[in-house]
C-alpha cells in the first residue's frame, strides 16, 4: 500500500506567527444552542509544511485563510 505521508522532509523555516479564533455559543433553549466563529481572525499567511525540491526550489502548504462559520445543535 502507498503512503500517504510526504517522503520529503519538513526543512524551510518561518517567522513565528500567532492565530486567533473567536467564538460565540448562544444556549437558545434547553434544546438548541447556536453557535458562530471566525478562525484566523486577522487572515494571517502561513504554512503548515514546507521543503526544497531541486526541479521547483521552495514548495510550501499553507494554512487555512479566515474562515466564517455558525452550527444550530439540537438535543433530544
Amino acid at each position: 500500500m502507498k503512503s500517504l505521508r510526504p517522503t520529503h522532509p519538513n526543512t524551510i523555516g518561518q517567522k513565528g506567527f500567532f492565530l486567533v479564533d473567536l467564538g460565540l455559543s448562544w444556549k437558545v433553549s434547553e434544546q438548541v444552542v447556536a453557535d458562530v466563529f471566525v478562525n484566523n481572525v486577522f487572515d494571517e499567511t502561513y504554512a503548515v509544511y514546507g521543503f526544497t525540491e531541486a526541479t521547483y526550489g521552495n514548495l510550501y502548504q499553507l494554512g487555512t485563510g479566515r474562515a466564517f462559520g455558525g452550527r444550530v445543535s439540537f438535543k433530544f
